[in-house]
């Protein structure tokens, strides 16, 4: 995909997966597009961004927990979803996601943690890219994501 540049602002001239991604700033593109701030095809692309963002399939035989303490992101557990660790990683979780990442989803667990989704995104990168790939090239292949859930769920744990 061509991205557009930003045009004003403290990142312009950067297209958003680079602020996302190598600039770590994902609250830039999350609260932009939450805050009607992107015009035209910028307006598109943080929502094309975010929809990536929100369903990041990684395996269909696990299971990725988010774990918050007090308020802030406290780690991830991605776990087989045969494993008799399950049970009681999804005690321990405020939300599940059954064989993908969902980047959004400590914007909704922790609001007041400002590097909940930054934290999680570096986990993933480690977890799951490793030296393969920057995050910015596995956001631009469309090829890593899905155009719709097919199945997928996001729940809130027990």
């Amino acid at each position: 995909m061509d991205w557009h540049r930003v045009s004003r602002g403290p990142y312009s001239g950067k297209t958003l997966p680079e602020i996302m991604f190598q600039l770590q700033d994902p609250d830039y593109v999350l609260d932009g597009l939450d805050k009607a701030e992107f015009n035209g095809p910028l307006r598109d692309e943080a929502a094309e961004l975010c929809r990536r963002a929100s369903y990041v399939p990684v395996d269909p035989d696990v299971v990725v927990f988010y774990q918050v303490s007090e308020g802030a992101y406290s780690g991830i557990a991605i776990v087989p979803k045969s494993s008799p660790e399950r049970d009681a990683c999804e005690r321990s979780s405020a939300a599940v996601t059954d064989g993908y990442f969902d980047f959004t989803v400590m914007r909704r667990l922790a609001p007041q943690d400002k590097l909940a989704t930054l934290r999680l995104i570096q986990a993933f990168e480690y977890h799951c890219l490793g030296e393969r790939m920057t995050m910015a090239q596995f956001f631009e292949n469309p090829k890593n994501f899905s155009s719709a859930r097919s199945g997928a769920d996001s729940r809130r744990a027990a």
